[in-house]
């Protein structure tokens, strides 16, 4: 008998507690055919001929069709699912605007089947949900990571491209943005205590000109208040301005462009401007799914991620990896393949003690020996392919940057090696690109200038 492709039981919803339906695809019915490295799958083999609106992945998450609550339908189908209480508790002081944005969402879910809009609808309302807790420590920010992740796998397949455009690579504007954001902060500040000075001076000379203690009768008071309040306002615009270049930085600054946002669709475009004023954060493209999922990915790795857990840390890291380099976050990138080396060579280091003093106490069994020792040789695999990423996002980098270097190159051909790396170095070259740029530096040599091996030195830093 030909096994049914859609599978519909009945569960009780951890929120409200009322007996819903909940349909997957059949995990028999098919296997993954190819992943991407985000682990998108971007073709199934399936078992027997299945239609082809029917998408597995599409089926991943679950929402209540009486009151909303959103989760992974691996996590409500369960047979003792998570924290029924806290899923009552945390659900029942929804607020009424994230009532109403779920409420809108809703309308875009099918009464039957899955649709592609219908699937980032339901995304979309597990993502709010996952986010209701108001402090940052109580969300679970791995499952955060893993919805927006999703989300973003949903986007990649409505604009039919296979990854996000990376930002233009940051230049001699960005530099001179970021100095310049600082040199005003400073001068804000220099200029606030400045104005305390003239503030505490007048108000003394006030008492030498027997002036009434109130601030209207004595001008050096009333028009450092005044200027003190003008002050406030411009302390806070420079401080969205540094906050505006640091999202720029980190490859955040996203105006969500025409052709993006019309590839929504008519239904999907007029529920995302009819919840914004309630969800401003909501992610509405690929690029600004995959940050949200980024960041919290990252929070979750440094906070939630138990210490005993190292398949579970290297899983995370790489991905976090991989998540940099779609974003055309190659410094970042860079970053995370030397922490991919320190965590896997510390922590092969440490079960290799564990195996020592078990051996020495005799308190190791033969069995335990080999389970850390096929872990030892897990991380040693993950620091090789942390070095082989490492070579790789180098190359992006150079390709990045290719235009740049080469015009530095030839403005500086007939220069020193040495100053043509300062030239590169004030250009904000990574030094990485550089020693892999070392035959055109040394080009025109300077006798007893060049350092034997400083490039080996800088690509294996």
């Amino acid at each position: 008998m030909a096994e049914e492709i859609l599978l519909t039981k009945t569960i009780v919803c951890p929120a409200c507690e009322q007996r819903v339906p909940l349909t997957v695809v059949n995990p028999r019915t098919y296997t993954v055919a190819s992943r991407e490295s985000d682990r998108h799958v971007t073709r199934y083999q399936w078992v027997r001929e299945a239609p082809a609106d029917v998408v597995p992945h599409h089926y991943a998450l679950w929402q209540c069709p009486q009151c909303l609550f959103a989760d992974f339908a691996e996590a409500v189908a369960a047979d003792k699912p998570g924290d029924p209480e806290a899923a009552r508790e945390l659900f029942g002081d929804i607020s009424m605007e994230k009532k109403m944005v779920l409420d809108s969402l809703r309308e875009l879910v099918p009464r039957a089947g899955m649709t592609q809009v219908g699937a980032i609808a339901i995304h979309w309302a597990a993502l709010l949900v996952s986010g209701l807790p108001i402090s940052k420590a109580r969300q679970d920010h791995a499952k955060r990571s893993r919805i927006a992740l999703r989300l973003a796998w949903l986007f990649r397949e409505l604009d039919g491209t296979p990854a996000p455009a990376p930002p233009e690579p940051a230049g001699h504007a960005m530099t001179a943005l970021a100095e310049g954001t600082e040199r005003l902060d400073r001068l804000v500040k220099d200029a606030e205590r400045t104005l305390g000075e003239i503030s505490r001076m007048g108000r003394e000379r006030g008492r030498e000109l027997r002036l009434p203690e109130n601030s209207e009768a004595n001008p050096y008071l009333a028009l450092s208040e005044l200027i003190e309040v003008r002050l406030a306002t411009l302390g806070a615009e420079v401080a969205a301005l540094q906050m505006a270049v640091l999202h720029d930085q980190q490859g955040r600054m996203e105006p969500a462009p025409p052709e993006t946002e019309a590839a929504l669709g008519a239904d999907l475009a007029t529920v995302v401007q009819s919840v914004l004023p309630f969800w401003p954060d909501l992610p509405r493209t690929e690029r600004q799914s995959l940050i949200m999922s980024l960041e919290a990915l990252e929070y979750a790795y440094q906070h939630e991620t138990g210490s005993g857990n190292e398949d579970q840390s290297v899983a995370q890291v790489n991905l976090i990896l991989d998540l940099l380099v779609r974003l055309g976050l190659l410094e970042r990138a860079l970053d995370w393949t030397s922490q991919i080396s320190k965590f896997a060579a510390d922590t092969a280091n440490d079960l290799q003690q564990r195996i020592t003093k078990g051996k020495a106490s005799r308190s190791m069994k033969p069995h335990d020996e080999t389970v850390v020792n096929r872990k030892i040789a897990a991380l040693d695999q993950a620091r090789q392919q942390a070095g082989e990423r490492r070579r790789e996002i180098l190359d992006l980098m150079l390709e990045r940057d290719r235009p740049r270097i080469d015009e530095i190159l030839r403005e500086t051909s007939s220069f020193p090696a040495e100053e043509r790396l300062k030239a590169l170095n004030e250009a904000g070259i990574h030094g990485g690109v550089q020693a892999m740029l070392s035959r055109e530096l040394a080009a025109k040599p300077v006798k007893g200038r060049e350092e034997p091996g400083r490039f080996k030195k800088w690509l294996n830093s």
